[in-house]
């Protein structure tokens, strides 16, 4: 809108004096092209300023004006979780669960979620349908019945509509872990492979395309022969969660926060730090690296070897990292863990006396946006105007939800 109207002249000119007073006043900067816009909120990304003098060749000067709309920032995220988090077995990634945003501006800890028909006996869940989504890995379990804090830690077997039946071509001697199939098509890890010589709930560890070899979790009892049925996991199927209970047969809702999400396309800086506590006396590994959009990031992971118990004391290592990754618009990036032995896990401690120390978060994660590198669309901005029309002018901005977000423009054109 406009803000102040100065001296003009009348649409057929005017008199000497007035030449000069309206020249004077162009002279020492008081022209009427200027005026005031406030930013739309509500997360809103751009916003529209109607004015009369615009036209589709104006230029339009944008300028803070005042310390709230002059104040920048760049997209960042920190996030941690306090509850212990468990690997249940050496063979599956566990993707890190964040239960707790600390600061947040374009940048969300999003979840993975599941709605199933289920029922629960003793550690065992069984699944026998699954209304939308898929189960995964530490997820936390709510429902009529179900004890609060619930989460899986591992699927046993999958009863789920199978996704391929490739036959038998080569390999898969007694003993051995691998063999060739007629097509990769549909396969992934983690799903679960039943046929001659294959023992009962066998998982697909890796599958080659190129050789159509696929790798197991258990090694071939007789010579392969024959169909291969394979399964997928996270659907209908059995499951080992904890605690303990008895829940008859309901709706149950599984939920993990996992994936850092993203706003805006440029290279981010994603750092963490995770409790590890081994109570074993033996030392055991534990590798951490990164999945972008279900995807591991090649040359992204870490080994850290974690203490064994000492004196009747838990071993104990942070484990931390820092990683740059480029990200376009809504990818996710997950930080996921493997131990050799499932004794170790995430630890998260509550505050100690003695004295008085505070939450030890079992993970800890921040992400920071640093730059736009080679990206040409949906980047991180300052204000701009990005058309223009007869009377109107676009402008685009990072989503809005700060009030009075005010701007002053110059007209030119």
């Amino acid at each position: 809108m406009r803000t102040v109207q100065f001296q003009t002249l009348p649409p057929f000119g005017g008199d000497q004096r007035q030449v000069a007073e309206v020249v004077r006043g162009i002279m020492n900067g008081k022209t009427n092209n200027t005026g005031t816009v406030t930013l739309e909120t509500g997360g809103a990304t751009s916003t529209t300023i109607y004015d009369e003098r615009i036209g589709y060749e104006s230029k339009i000067i944008l300028l803070p004006a005042d310390d709230v709309s002059a104040t920048s920032f760049y997209p960042y995220g920190a996030f941690q979780d306090n509850t212990d988090q468990f690997a249940g077995s050496t063979l599956i990634p566990y993707a890190m669960r964040l239960n707790t945003t600390d600061y947040s501006k374009g940048i969300t800890a999003e979840s993975r979620d599941a709605v199933v028909t289920a029922s629960i006996s003793g550690t065992t869940l069984t699944c026998t349908a699954v209304t939308s989504g898929r189960f995964y890995p530490n997820q936390i379990l709510s429902g009529t019945g179900v004890t609060a804090g619930t989460y899986i830690y591992l699927q046993l077997s999958s009863t789920a509509t199978a996704v391929a039946t490739p036959t038998y071509v080569s390999g898969g001697a007694p003993g051995a872990f691998s063999f060739v199939v007629s097509s990769v098509a549909n396969l992934e890890a983690r799903q679960f492979v039943s046929g001659t010589g294959v023992p009962a709930n066998t998982r697909v560890v890796s599958v080659d395309s190129g050789t159509n070899t696929v790798t197991l979790s258990a090694a071939f009892t007789v010579q392969a022969a024959g169909t291969y049925t394979f399964r997928p996991w996270g659907y209908e199927g059995t499951y080992s969660v904890s605690p303990s209970q008895t829940v008859a047969s309901t709706t149950i809702s599984g939920t993990i926060k996992s994936k850092l999400t993203v706003a805006y396309s440029g290279i981010y800086n994603i750092q963490f730090s995770a409790q590890l506590t081994n109570p074993d006396t033996q030392i055991h590994d534990v590798d951490i690296w990164f999945k972008k959009n279900d995807v591991d990031i090649p040359a992204s992971n870490s080994i850290y070897s974690i203490p064994s118990s000492h004196g009747g004391v838990d071993g104990n290592i942070i484990a931390s990292l820092n990683f740059f990754a480029e990200l376009a618009k809504n990818d996710c990036i997950e930080i996921v863990w493997r131990s050799s032995d499932p004794q170790v896990y995430i630890n998260s401690i509550p505050t100690q006396t003695s004295p008085m120390r505070p939450t030890t978060p079992s993970v800890i994660a921040t992400v920071q946006y640093l730059s736009g590198n080679n990206f040409t669309s949906d980047l991180f901005t300052a204000p701009y105007v990005s058309s223009r029309s007869q009377g109107s002018a676009v402008i685009s901005h990072p989503a809005n939800t700060t009030s009075g977000m005010t701007y002053d423009y110059i007209v030119v054109g």
